[in-house]
């Protein structure tokens, strides 16, 4: 959502998760029974959660080698208040962070485990109040079901509810792009889940809704004490690509590519092997084509054939950037350094 101004660890799962959601025009007209109009309602909690065709969560790999094993991904934590504020916070093995957004101010963008932050302008949130996450919470949020026909009344944890299937554009192909699900006597929306992916079966869903909630400090974007602030650009972007997509492949095969070129067929196998381990692609894609250009150029230096997993902060890979500064990733690392000519040369020795 945020990517050309932040990055975490392994996962920005907000972006995959919402990466089918575009704003709501109007639902099916089905046949069905109409809701009456509900009551105002200025905020919400609710969880979001990746799931898997059959209904359950979508695991992830908490560990390499013979001790891996798959572990449920938390669902993220959401808060909405009109006028169009919202919160989200990630646990999970992977990463924790929050993000705020102030639907007339600024915002921030917040990694906890590298105790880093990122100041979102007024500008930047102005042009993302536009973007599809915002406008999903939105809707969701004001979504009236009293001048629509419900598709259907279905049973949601013992509760009776009346089911829309929202269509965003007419020429769409298929039946539905949402599905909400309405209280029977509230009258208020109780869960959303978004069109399963085609290939994947995979889906994403809002819910464990609570409404009116207390938002007080939640909505704060003041750094928090001891942090330091991220001073974003497109070096720093490309070397977090490459690292997280190292540290996915280690867990993956239990070793670093022995190769002196990173080739389409590599990048078949890691993405293939990916997708049988639950990750999300794109969170790890795009770093190894970042890392297949970089190997094409003579300055760079890969290790991958001479080190282990095991040797911690022994140098893997370095490079020299366009702007001339040489970026240097190590074993076991997640981050990037900025090396000078003479501490490369000491590293080389």
């Amino acid at each position: 959502m945020y990517r050309r101004f932040w990055s975490f660890a392994s996962r920005n799962l907000v972006i995959l998760f919402f990466a089918m959601a575009i704003p709501f025009e109007q639902a099916n007209r089905g046949m069905g029974q109409t809701v009456q109009k509900p009551l105002e309602m200025n905020s919400f909690s609710a969880e979001l959660v990746s799931l898997m065709s059959n209904g359950k969560p979508r695991p992830a790999i908490a560990s390499s080698g013979k001790d891996e094993k798959a572990v449920a991904i938390l669902p993220s934590k959401v808060f909405w208040s009109s006028p169009g504020n919202y919160r989200i916070d990630d646990s999970n093995i992977f990463h924790q962070s929050t993000l705020v957004v102030l639907a007339y101010g600024k915002g921030i963008s917040i990694d906890h485990g590298q105790k880093i932050y990122c100041e979102l302008s007024q500008k930047q949130v102005m042009e993302n109040q536009s973007d599809f996450f915002a406008i999903a919470l939105k809707h969701f949020a004001q979504f009236d079901g009293s001048n629509r026909k419900a598709d259907a009344q279905e049973e949601i944890d013992g509760i009776k509810c009346f089911r829309f299937d929202v269509k965003t554009k007419e020429d769409r192909k298929s039946k539905w792009d949402y599905r909400i699900w309405v209280h029977s006597e509230s009258k208020r929306p109780v869960r959303m889940d978004w069109k399963p992916d085609d290939e994947t079966g995979d889906f994403s869903r809002l819910n464990k809704v609570e409404w009116n909630v207390k938002t007080e400090n939640l909505f704060e974007i003041t750094p928090p004490k001891g942090y330091r602030a991220k001073i974003w650009n497109v070096y720093d972007w490309a070397a977090d690509q490459i690292a997280h997509s190292l540290t996915a492949y280690v867990q993956l095969f239990d070793e670093y590519p022995k190769v002196d070129r990173i080739d389409n067929q590599l990048i078949a196998a890691f993405e293939k092997k990916i997708k049988e381990c639950k990750f999300v692609p794109s969170e790890h894609i795009p770093g190894f084509m970042l890392l297949q250009l970089i190997l094409t150029d003579p300055t760079t230096k890969y290790r991958g054939k001479i080190v282990q997993p095991k040797d911690k902060d022994k140098l893997l890979l370095s490079w020299t950037q366009p702007d001339g500064k040489i970026r240097a990733i190590f074993v076991g690392s997640t981050k990037s350094v900025i090396l000078s000519d003479g501490e490369l040369k000491e590293l080389d020795k």
